[in-house]
């Protein structure tokens, strides 16, 4: 249970955060028009998924926003339309970057579960989960059972 203090705690980290990426997102210029955002930021501040991810989505989808690639081809930005724009597409069809992003997660782990070359905890940290006992929690709601139960099928 989390105490007053705990609580202010938050706040005051939460605060922090929202002055942080007011700053960060508002044009040097201090004009009144937001920066693009980085694929890495889109990827993983606002949908919460691997970058390499976002980016096949992006690649087997062309009715998504591509966003505007550099020159160079290795970084795309995004304006907040094209990033709502993505969301609300993801939602037409049913389907949000956390899902795709469970799914990956699932089939990974299916993967190294089958192949009994990895702990629990092994597979738990290249899939990005900060515990083991998360991932099991995650496996357990996406398939039913344990990892230590699916692994001895």
């Amino acid at each position: 249970m989390l105490t007053h203090s705990d609580l202010r705690t938050l706040q005051a980290r939460s605060l922090k955060m929202q002055g942080w990426i007011r700053q960060q997102t508002f044009s040097p210029e201090s004009e009144k028009t937001l920066r693009r955002f980085s694929s890495w930021e889109v990827s993983e501040l606002i949908f919460g998924m691997n970058q390499s991810t976002f980016r096949g989505k992006l690649a087997a989808d062309p009715t998504l926003p591509a966003g505007k690639v550099e020159p160079d081809g290795r970084q795309r930005w995004f304006s907040l339309d094209e990033v709502n724009t993505l969301r609300r597409k993801l939602k037409a069809e049913g389907t949000t970057f956390q899902k795709i992003k469970d799914n990956l997660r699932l089939d990974v782990a299916v993967f190294h579960l089958t192949g009994n070359k990895y702990t629990i905890a092994e597979i738990s940290d290249k899939l990005g989960f900060s515990t083991p006992s998360a991932f099991s929690r995650a496996f357990k709601t996406w398939t039913g059972v344990s990892p230590e139960q699916y692994r001895t099928r």
